[in-house]
């Protein structure tokens, strides 16, 4: 399935979790609670599954003030 990236308005493909590596097109902002699409295949991704619309972004806060935020042990 292709989706435009938003930044370019390029049809993409969109992310493949079983033939991509996450590290390579997204990255977490500096505060762990959004997701930065690296790559127009990430950013295609993010928009189409809205991945920083606030409930979420309220989630991984919440997440990181109690230690459980799913990325936070992969840093250490």
């Amino acid at each position: 399935m292709d989706w435009s990236d938003p930044g370019t308005d390029i049809r993409t493909p969109l992310f493949n979790p079983r033939l991509d590596h996450w590290e390579d097109h997204f990255a977490w902002d500096d505060f762990y609670t959004h997701i930065i699409g690296l790559t127009p295949k990430a950013r295609a991704t993010i928009d189409l599954l809205k991945m920083n619309r606030p409930g979420l972004v309220n989630l991984r806060s919440a997440l990181l003030a109690y230690g459980a935020h799913p990325d936070k042990g992969a840093e250490k």
